[in-house]
């Protein structure tokens, strides 16, 4: 597949952060292709991934032999992804606008979260910074390639986004709630997150909360995309597991996943919010 964001700038990874509660796994290496539903959001604030490995794989495959794999790392995804032609798959939003650049692929399902099915990203700061000006040359912490973070911040901002996001420094974390608490921290001056994340925090960790500040708002956006690859024949199995998906919300072992995932449902997307992805 071709590399979504061959542009590479001055970044750092850290390691996941052990604090305030947030254990993260790691779960890296690109898993070999198999029929199934692979999963990628580094904004979701799942704290164990072998348990919902396990309990997603035991739920699906009562309909039939699929798989689940969830990923930290987005080019373990990508490069597993590009090996299966008929992969079901969910991921965030902007990831799948990102996608749909290089391959043809086809949102079917999205996310509902308090009945709601889209939210807006949030640059955070520490409370030392009053402007996006004064964003220049400092680091951010972010979740997504350093490309799409930068184009981002950058629409975020506005008339003067482009020249602030290129003079920063990207810290490259596991997931959204690593951003957050890297602000928290000191180790970062600004963080990537959506407000989801950032409300999550506020109630699991009301002093870390309380060391940084939202400078911008996005537009709303749409809450995670389930998607398949786009075939030249119908795929019956493939169709059979979007519906299996459609229907968590209806058995208690099903909403059970949904809560691990931080999720309250997925429903069938509608043509206004197809167009909206493209």
């Amino acid at each position: 597949m071709t590399d979504l964001h061959s542009t590479r700038r001055r970044s750092r990874r850290i390691p996941c952060l052990l604090a305030a509660g947030f254990v993260l796994l790691s779960w890296c290496g690109a898993a070999r292709a198999e029929e199934g539903l692979y999963f990628y959001d580094p904004e979701s604030s799942i704290s164990n991934y072998v348990a919902l490995k396990d309990k997603v794989t035991a739920y699906i495959q009562k309909y039939g032999q699929y798989v689940f794999q969830p990923f930290s790392h987005i080019e373990d995804f990508e490069a597993t992804l590009s090996k299966s032609p008929t992969a079901t798959f969910l991921v965030s939003s902007w990831h799948f606008k990102l996608l749909g650049q290089v391959m043809q692929i086809d949102p079917v399902l999205v996310a509902q979260i308090g009945g709601k099915t889209s939210q807006r990203k949030i640059l955070v700061v520490n409370p030392d910074i009053g402007s996006a000006d004064q964003l220049k040359g400092k680091k951010i912490a972010s979740a997504s390639k350093d490309v799409s973070t930068r184009d981002m911040v950058s629409r975020m901002i506005g008339a003067s986004g482009a020249d602030i996001s290129q003079s920063t420094i990207i810290l490259r974390v596991p997931k959204d709630i690593d951003a957050l608490m890297s602000v928290a921290l000191g180790i970062a001056d600004a963080a990537l997150s959506t407000e989801n994340s950032f409300s999550k925090l506020g109630v699991v960790n009301p002093a870390q909360f309380g060391r940084m500040k939202i400078l911008v708002t996005s537009e709303n956006q749409s809450l995670p995309i389930v998607a398949t690859m786009v075939q030249s024949t119908k795929n019956s199995s493939q169709d059979k597991l979007v519906s299996v998906l459609k229907d968590m919300r209806q058995s208690p072992e099903g909403v059970e996943i949904l809560k691990m995932m931080g999720l309250d449902a997925f429903e069938p997307i509608d043509a206004k919010e197809k167009r909206n992805l493209r």
